[in-house]
């Protein structure tokens, strides 16, 4: 993804059944990922870069292949409301101490 983008629409990659993954920067000025950004995609890992402000929790419904959402060190966001993952049995939400 561009570094420049700095919203992720809601339902931008709905139904992307066959995007496993999104490379994106710690460099990124990504703000916003929305609603349903990725519902019902095969993504595998998200990495959130420190920019990101607000995440909507459902933005990875019915991702049935996700294992790993990880919410880098620096962080802006102020507090997580756990995303609703589902679809996967399991999967791991790295998050930095601070939050």
């Amino acid at each position: 993804m561009h570094e420049q983008v700095t919203r992720i629409e809601k339902a931008a990659f709905f139904d992307c059944v066959f995007l496993k993954h999104v490379c994106i920067l710690q460099n990124s000025q990504l703000q916003v990922i929305g609603k349903m950004a990725f519902e019902h995609s095969a993504i595998e890992c998200f990495y959130i870069p420190p920019k990101v402000s607000c995440f909507f929790v459902n933005a990875f419904s019915d991702c049935n292949q996700l294992v790993i959402v990880e919410i880098d060190e620096n962080s802006n966001l102020e507090e997580i409301n756990y995303p609703r993952i589902s679809g996967s049995e399991s999967y791991i939400i790295m998050v930095p101490m601070k939050l």
